[in-house]
């Protein structure tokens, strides 16, 4: 059989090849296929692709039982939903060479898929090239088909509009840094497992992801976190903060996104950085800035052309700072001892991360901190502090600061393997 055309609402396919035993795959019912299988070797063409169309593949439900109560008639119907979804997809077996000109999931929207689909046992995989976010996308993945379908993937991203991609994919559900926020070209490798509920609706505090990421000539525009540090950096420095280059790992796990340290060199000043936040809005930061520049640009003139600082200490120390407690109401400390002993376990946790992403791709960049960046003298003495602020800043809110939360970090080993869960 030939030219097969499939329509829904959002979706348009076009299947043109070799199809084998359409007839009893159709005709079977969900206790007796006999033993067919939809064999076929195909070219798809997709005008318009919509995934979430295909994570909702059902077929009505006729003739229940009349005595059936309201709850067990959607119980009924939801169990019948999923036999005929895993039915359908467990029956599938072939490959399509694939043109998709309009994608679309949620938020995600990419343009000229080319590639493989191949459906084998209840099982999708995915292999193509696809142009997404003003760059290019190289996708591996496997979508699997089950009570709970869940998505495991790798991408491979270059040219990428860092804040088409902070968007696409929802502010990887916190709200601390967003797109608004952002400028700039990525560069990244991704390992994504993502899963949905038996109605095909995401859930977005399982989604599992780890990274690279590389942005260059970016931007971190109007991020109020940083307004607070306004009485030692010019405010206009603080609304737009240029960086040549900035470079990272990232995982994203149980609701919480953890940015391993990374050291950050604008045209306001040059820090390092770790931290996490939750999609509840919890954060805690830990930041260590350059002493010297402090106090040096609180006397220059503002640096109109935004050009990044030297990354020297010239004898001078750093100061240390956490900032930690909810988005709308955070405290901000001194404390060194804190600072630095998390920015050690954050470096274990950038080689696990490296490790994982090694595995799977098979190469990984190599991020360097500039050689001239650090404490003069190496080591971690008694603290050391110019005490810009007798008390802990806090953020403008409806209460007082939350109380301190001490404890050892937290890291969670990312799931390669297959597993629905």
């Amino acid at each position: 059989m030939e030219a097969v055309q499939i329509e829904a609402p959002n979706t348009e396919i076009q299947l043109d090849g070799k199809f084998a035993n359409i007839l009893p795959v159709l005709l079977a019912d969900s206790t007796n296929s006999g033993g067919a299988e939809l064999r076929f070797r195909a070219d798809l063409y997709a005008p318009h692709f919509d995934l979430s169309e295909l994570l909702a593949m059902t077929a009505p439900v006729d003739d229940l039982p009349a005595d059936l109560t309201r709850k067990s008639v959607e119980d009924a119907q939801k169990a019948a939903e999923i036999r005929q979804r895993e039915r359908i997809t467990k029956l599938l077996k072939g490959t399509f060479k694939a043109r998709i000109d309009d994608f679309r999931y949620r938020e995600i929207v990419a343009e000229r898929f080319r590639g493989d689909l191949e459906f084998d046992n209840n099982e999708l995989l995915i292999k193509g090239n696809v142009d997404a976010m003003e760059g290019a996308v190289k996708v591996d993945g496997k979508l699997f088909f089950e009570e709970k379908p869940y998505l495991k993937a790798k991408m491979e991203m270059a040219g990428i509009d860092v804040k088409q991609f902070f968007q696409q994919f929802e502010n990887f559900g916190q709200q601390v840094i967003q797109a608004k926020h952002l400028k700039g070209d990525l560069q990244s490798q991704l390992l994504i497992n993502a899963y949905w509920d038996e109605d095909g609706h995401f859930i977005q505090d399982r989604l599992q992801v780890l990274g690279d990421l590389n942005i260059s000539d970016g931007e971190l525009v109007d991020f109020q976190l940083l307004y607070d540090f306004s009485n030692y950096i010019k405010i206009q420095d603080l609304r737009r903060i240029k960086f040549e280059q900035l470079q990272n790992w990232l995982e994203v796990r149980n609701g919480r996104v953890f940015i391993p340290v990374m050291f950050v060199q604008t045209n306001a000043m040059n820090l390092s950085i770790s931290g996490e936040h939750t999609i509840d809005n919890r954060i805690d930061y830990n930041m260590q800035i350059n002493a010297a520049q402090v106090l040096i640009n609180k006397f220059k003139r503002y640096n109109s052309d935004m050009r990044p600082q030297k990354a020297v200490r010239n004898g001078w120390f750093n100061l240390y700072y956490r900032i930690y407690g909810t988005v709308d109401r955070y405290k901000i400390k001194q404390d060194k001892r804190v600072v630095r002993r998390r920015f050690a376990s954050s470096e274990h946790h950038k080689r696990e991360i490296r490790v994982a992403l090694l595995r799977e791709f098979g190469r990984v960049t190599n991020f360097e901190e500039p050689l001239d960046w650090g404490d003069e003298g190496g080591n971690g003495g008694e603290d050391e502090y110019i005490d810009l602020e007798e008390e802990p800043v806090v953020s403008p809110g409806n209460g007082t600061p939350l109380e301190e939360e001490e404890g050892e970090d937290e890291y969670l080993d990312f799931e390669i393997g297959e597993g629905g869960g």
